[in-house]
């Protein structure tokens, strides 16, 4: 008698465990999906031209007239969650040219919630062709 009460406890005791492993790995699974969730959709694209705060964006000059310059999309890179950008002055015809010389220093790199949240406007656009190229 006492061997099947024991036997009997050792049964439920096993089905708990059973049933908690299973709720933990199902718990665990859902986690995993949670952290795969890609990132939110780009709200710049590559060619559009923005106007607004330069200095956050990280033009720093001294210039009074700071106003005048634009931030340009170089790239998207969803793989990091950033944009990659520089520094354009409109001119007279529409166009516009590059306010640093093309070079890797001349890139800017910031995070998209962090660029994002510098509240940018979109006044323009520059071709492909235009644009500095990045690997």
């Amino acid at each position: 008698m006492k061997k099947k009460i024991i036997s009997g406890i050792i049964l439920i005791v096993v089905f708990i465990l059973i049933a908690f492993c299973s709720c933990c790995t199902t718990k665990s699974s859902e986690n995993t999906n949670l952290q795969t969730i890609t990132p939110d959709e780009a709200r710049y694209f590559e060619g559009d031209v923005l106007s607004g705060n330069m200095t956050l964006a990280g033009y720093d000059t001294p210039d009074y007239n700071i106003s005048r310059y634009r931030v340009v999309i170089l790239a998207y890179q969803p793989e990091s969650d950033t944009y990659v950008y520089t520094f354009v002055e409109p001119l007279i015809n529409g166009t516009y040219q590059y306010v640093l010389p093309e070079s890797w220093e001349s890139r800017f790199g910031r995070e998209k919630k962090v660029f994002e949240s510098y509240g940018l406007k979109k006044t323009g656009n520059m071709t492909k062709s235009d644009l500095w190229k990045v690997s």
